[in-house]
């Protein structure tokens, strides 16, 4: 009940801030759904795997965020893929009883991978590493593949750095087919 009233009066008093991490958040989901990372970049087409894309990218945005000095925004994000995931498992019939469970799970990936992220971030063979590991679990992926997913998100961080302002959109990906 508490819930409801709260989205509720949440829509009569949004700021600009809510209207930023919105749009944003939805632009993440949109990237991490590009068909590509499924094909080219062999990303597995399922729960876990789009999980994982997407997490990549919050981590690469909320990033970028937080060195503009947008970490309201940022946290803004977090929330929305907090209440988002919560809605997911809902929708895939995950009951009252077992979702405080299932999202303690949710949020130990989140923190895990986001740490892993920050860690490697800044040295190609780490990150890799990380990849293969969060990404692709530690599957048997190509050398090659895991490359090629180290050089996206290297790129995508280059071009979240040229972006030098996060208004209402995330910049273009040039480097994905669409």
């Amino acid at each position: 009940m508490f819930g409801f009233i709260s989205s509720l009066f949440s829509r009569f008093f949004r700021n600009a801030d809510d209207d930023k991490a919105q749009s944003l958040y939805w632009q993440i989901v949109e990237l991490s759904r590009t068909k590509d990372f499924y094909t080219d970049y062999k990303i597995p087409d399922t729960i876990d795997g789009r999980f994982d894309c997407l997490l990549v990218h919050i981590f690469l945005v909320m990033s970028r965020l937080n060195e503009l000095g947008y970490h309201k925004i940022s946290q803004k994000i977090l929330k929305i893929f907090v209440n988002d995931m919560d809605r997911s498992l809902r929708m895939t019939g995950v009951g009252d009883h077992s979702i405080a469970r299932k999202m303690r799970k949710v949020g130990e990936a989140y923190s895990g991978r986001i740490t892993a992220y920050q860690h490697s971030i800044n040295d190609f063979s780490s990150l890799k590493k990380t990849i293969h590991k969060n990404i692709y679990r530690l599957s048997d992926v190509s050398e090659e593949t895991i490359h090629k997913m180290g050089q996206y998100v290297l790129e995508y961080k280059q071009a979240l750095e040229r972006h030098t302002q996060m208004n209402m959109s995330l910049p273009n990906t040039p480097f994905l087919r669409n």
